[in-house]
């Protein structure tokens, strides 16, 4: 990262090959609990705890992709995939659930597995399979929105 004129702020670019500057990441963190950096004093701690949170973001990552196929298996059997695709030559397949599900699921996995450890750079969803069974298909399918036309407001 590069210092920015004027300011303390430290711009969090580098190129591909470059190494990443721990140390201004460690002095933002101690800087924002209120704390004057002392790399002896702090650098082990928060490269503990900087491994720590990488290492639970990875697992995070694969573990949706693990809970995504558990549910499938559970839900439609031990061939789920040929099940879906065979679905999904059908003449109405959008609308056959274990296509559904492929789909939102899918969908929510592509979200998940493009985050980084700050940010849903893709947008986020609703992961359904791990919400309690009864809201499932308004999760995966979506909630109607209902508005009553006496209620909107008249603009014109």
């Amino acid at each position: 990262g590069t210092h920015m004129e004027g300011t303390d702020a430290v711009v969090n670019s580098k190129n591909d090959d470059a190494e990443v500057r721990v140390d201004d990441w460690n002095i933002r963190v101690v800087k924002g609990v209120g704390l004057v950096y002392d790399k002896e004093k702090h650098s082990h701690a928060l490269d503990v705890l900087r491994s720590f949170l990488l290492r639970r973001y990875r697992h995070h990552r694969h573990g949706v992709i693990g809970s995504f196929r558990h549910f499938m298996k559970q839900e439609y059997g031990c061939n789920w995939l040929e099940d879906m695709r065979n679905a999904r030559r059908k003449k109405d397949a959008k609308n056959a659930p274990i296509v559904r599900c492929y789909d939102v699921g899918m969908d929510g996995i592509a979200r998940a597995v493009a985050a980084s450890f700050w940010e849903w750079s893709q947008g986020s969803t609703v992961l359904f399979w791990r919400w309690p069974r009864v809201l499932w298909d308004e999760l995966r399918d979506g909630v109607r929105v209902w508005f009553r036309h006496c209620d909107l407001p008249k603009y014109w």
